[in-house]
Order: C-alpha cells, then sequence, then structure tokens
C-alpha cells in the first residue's frame, strides 16, 4: 500500500489532494493487507466512503456504469471497473445506489450469491414504501446477504471522520455471521456500531435520519413566545413609553430598531436554553450517582429538542445581523441628503461646480452633521415640552374661565341672597301691614264703642236731667 494517496480533482496534478495513513491504524509495515471492500455506485457517499476505506487500510474497488468518467472522481489507487470485476474482487460489497436502480442490478445477482450486500440508501419521506428498501433488496437478491447500514452518516461526517453527533451506526440483518462482518468494519472506520437485530428493523433505521429534526413544535413556540415577549418589552419602552410620557412619537422604530433589538435577545435566550439541559442533565445524573438512570420525560424531550433551539437561536442571530446592517444603510440617505444641502449651500468660487475634494471635505464633516443632527433632536424634544406647555396653559386658561364662571354664580348668589332677604322684608311689611289693618279695624271698633259711650252717656245724662226735672215739680 502507498504511504500517500493522491485525489484527482479533474485538473493540473498540481491541484492534487494528499490523504496519509495512520501507521498506527494500519497496523505495522509488513503486515497482511486488509480485505478488498467492492463499492457499487460513484457518487458523493461512495467516493466519501471510498476515501474512509482507503485511510483505514482496506482496498477499495469501485463498479460503475461508465469508468472512465467515473476514475476521475476517486485516488488512482482505487481500482474504478465495472460492476461485474468490482464484485469479484470483494466479499462485502456496499451497494450506494438508490431503490429505483436496484432492478438494473438483477442480472448481477449469480455474482451477487454468498456475498454480503450492505444497502445504504434511504428514503426522502417516512414510509414512503410498503417495505423497507433492504427488505426490497433482500426480495430481488435472495441469496445474497442482505445487510443494513451507514444509512445514517452523511457524505462529509464519513470523508472527515466521526464526530459526537455522527458516531453511531446502526446495523441490522437476518444473518448474524454477515452482521458480525459489517460490525467489525463499522468499529474498524472508528465508528461505533449498534446492532439492531434483524432485517425486520431496517425500517425504524432508514426513518431514523428523517426524524432527527421532527420535534420543531415545542423550540418552535418556545422562539415565537420569547420574540413576542422581547418585542412587547421593547415597544413598551422605546415607542409607547415616549408617546404617553412626552408626545412624542417614535412608531417609525418599529419595523427596524424594535425588531433589531427583539432578536439578540431571543438568540441568547434560545441557546442559553440549548445548553441549560445539559446542564439540569448532569445535574440529575450527580444527584442520583449514576448515568444509567433515566431522565424525566420532560428532560428528555428538553435535551432532544436541544438541536432544534440552537439552529433557531442561530437564525434570529443571523436576521440580527442582516438588521444590524440595514441601520447604516438607512442612516445614509440622511447623510446624503445633508450632503446635498452643503452642495447648495457652501460658495463655489467662480461658480465652479464642487468637485471630489470638497466632496471629501464636506464627508470629514459627518461628526458636526451628527452633533447638529444631535441638536436637532435636543430642539425637537424642546418643541414637544414647548407643546405640553402650551396645553397645560391651556388647560389653565380654561381653569380661569371655570373660575370666572364660579366667580360669576356667586354674584348670583349674592343676589338670590339678597332676593331671598328683601323676600323676607316684604313678609314681615305684609305682617305688619296686617296687623295694622287689624289695628285699624280695632280701632273702628273703640270709636264704635266710644259713640257708644258718649250716646250712653248722654242718655243717661238726659235721664238724670228729666229725674231732676220732674223732683223739681
Amino acid at each position: 500500500m502507498m504511504e500517500a494517496i493522491s485525489m484527482l480533482s479533474g485538473s493540473s496534478p498540481s491541484s492534487k489532494d494528499t490523504f496519509l495513513f495512520d501507521s498506527t491504524k494500519n497496523g505495522p509495515k509488513g503486515a497482511p493487507a486488509r480485505p478488498v471492500v467492492a463499492i457499487l455506485g460513484s457518487g458523493d457517499f461512495a467516493r466519501s466512503l471510498a476515501l474512509r476505506l482507503l485511510r483505514c487500510g482496506y482496498r477499495v474497488a469501485v463498479g460503475s456504469r461508465q469508468p472512465r468518467r467515473a476514475a476521475d472522481s476517486f485516488p488512482h489507487v482505487v481500482d474504478v471497473t465495472h460492476h461485474e470485476d468490482a464484485i469479484a474482487k470483494a466479499d462485502v460489497v456496499f451497494l450506494a445506489v438508490r431503490r429505483e436502480h436496484y432492478a438494473s442490478l438483477w442480472g448481477l445477482r449469480h455474482l451477487l450469491a454468498a456475498k454480503v450486500l450492505v444497502d445504504v440508501s434511504n428514503n426522502s419521506r417516512p414510509n414512503q414504501y410498503p417495505e423497507s428498501n433492504a427488505e426490497y433488496l433482500a426480495s430481488l437478491f435472495p441469496d445474497s446477504l442482505v445487510v443494513k447500514g451507514f444509512n445514517v452518516i452523511s457524505s462529509w461526517a464519513m470523508q472527515s471522520g466521526p464526530r459526537e453527533a455522527s458516531r453511531k451506526v446502526y446495523i441490522c440483518g437476518d444473518s448474524v455471521e454477515a452482521r458480525g462482518q459489517v460490525l467489525d468494519l463499522a468499529r474498524r472506520l472508528n465508528f461505533e456500531p449498534v446492532d439492531m437485530g434483524a432485517l425486520c428493523s431496517a425500517r425504524d433505521i432508514e426513518d431514523t435520519p428523517l426524524r432527527l429534526f421532527g420535534a420543531w413544535r415545542g423550540p418552535v413556540l418556545a422562539a415565537v413566545g420569547l420574540s413576542v415577549l422581547f418585542f412587547a418589552y421593547s415597544f413598551t419602552r422605546d415607542v409607547l413609553h415616549p408617546y404617553v410620557h412626552s408626545r412624542r412619537s417614535d412608531f417609525y422604530k418599529i419595523p427596524v430598531e424594535v425588531v433589531n433589538r427583539t432578536l439578540p435577545g431571543a438568540a441568547l435566550t434560545l441557546l442559553a436554553l440549548a445548553y441549560l439541559a445539559g446542564l439540569l442533565a448532569a445535574a440529575h445524573q450527580l444527584y442520583h450517582g449514576t448515568k444509567y438512570r433515566r431522565f424525566p420525560a420532560w428532560l428528555e424531550g428538553w435535551m432532544q429538542s436541544r438541536k432544534q433551539l440552537g439552529l433557531l437561536g442561530f437564525f434570529l442571530a443571523c436576521v440580527h445581523v442582516l438588521y444590524s446592517l440595514c441601520l447604516p444603510l438607512r442612516r445614509s440617505e440622511r447623510y446624503q441628503l445633508l450632503n446635498t444641502a452643503f452642495q447648495q449651500v457652501l460658495p463655489c468660487p467662480g461658480g465652479v461646480t464642487l468637485n471630489a475634494k470638497v466632496l471629501n471635505d464636506i464627508a470629514a464633516q459627518y461628526t458636526a452633521l451628527d452633533r447638529i443632527s444631535a441638536r436637532y433632536t435636543a430642539l425637537d424634544r424642546i418643541s414637544a415640552r414647548y407643546t405640553a406647555l402650551d396645553r397645560i396653559a391651556a388647560r389653565y386658561t380654561a381653569s380661569d374661565r371655570i373660575a370666572a364662571r364660579y366667580t360669576a354664580l356667586d354674584r348670583i348668589a349674592v343676589r338670590y341672597t339678597a332676593s331671598d332677604r328683601i323676600a323676607a322684608g316684604y313678609s314681615v311689611l305684609n305682617h305688619i301691614a296686617e296687623q295694622c289693618m287689624v289695628l285699624n279695624h280695632t280701632a273702628t271698633k273703640y270709636k264704635a264703642f266710644n259713640h257708644i259711650t258718649v250716646w250712653y252717656m248722654a242718655l243717661t245724662l238726659s235721664h238724670i236731667s228729666t229725674r231732676r226735672d220732674t223732683s223739681v215739680i
């Protein structure tokens, strides 16, 4: 085996990439080489799988319908040949083609007999077909030992090496011996194989990549709720409070500035939630003293949603970056307007038009323009205060009018009081007049009594005189 593998890129030899083997993985020099692995297909996954096998010391034979054209995409140490030759050189065959092309290999079924046939295909949606792809392949090639595996590994992870999130490989098959060979191969490729049992588990394995980002409802609701909360806070603080307090209209800030202040808070909170789940899981394990105890249902669901929370936080952060770039563009319109004003105001000797130097001098005065803008802002605030004072003065004027009306009412009340007094005087006078009439009536009676008295006295006197005369006689 060569110490270096040059990968052709379809251009000059200077553009070849070099892949070095690790002697600790390949074993000591002179050790027997590992067996040949065949790959049917020449796509991205077949190319990445070939590179991974080469780095781990395997010999690779690639079968393609157009070997000469496909050879440009593989290192020159890879044997790129026809399907028949590739199958004849290996005992383990990776089938890196789609389900629709399985029938094209029907003529090779006699060559695939007793071979370990590894199916790495996936579907575009869950339950796309009545049976899994591996079971369908086993029905087409009943004499082959069909094993399902490596379908959850992407081409990038296969080529660059396994990571924490892409280290596990789920493998299933009806043949225990064939499944053991594929499990050993996965270990030698530095993956962590998981034995899923018989081939009937292939449907669950094929649906696994489609369920990696399935639980989006909770994270999306959390993102929407946090965005609404931060937006309401920013709207109340930056728009509603100035309008209520000083009647300053800042509603133009809603589309850009208020939204831009909402996004970073929601993004950071989502990122914190993504990490908080791991901290709570670690605390749960420390509390129980073991990592094999099952998490509560709410914590397990939270742990499974960390990827969605992180992606939503990253999306909101990207939108925040776009909004932050829009703010200077928005302010540049004001600067252009001020530049136009300066071009009209600044004197040009001899009627010469302003040149680039003058425009540069004008551009150097952006700081002064900012100060002028700040002063204009202060003047706007002062104007708003004067407006508030005018409204207060109008209220005072209305209060004065009300006070004048109260004064007029007091005067009317005083007049009503005098009228009441006059009415009381009239009542007293009427009472006096009534008493006078009573007195007049009494006086009349007294006069009649006096007349009666005089008449009685006259009668008495005349009677006395009569008696005297009679006695004289």
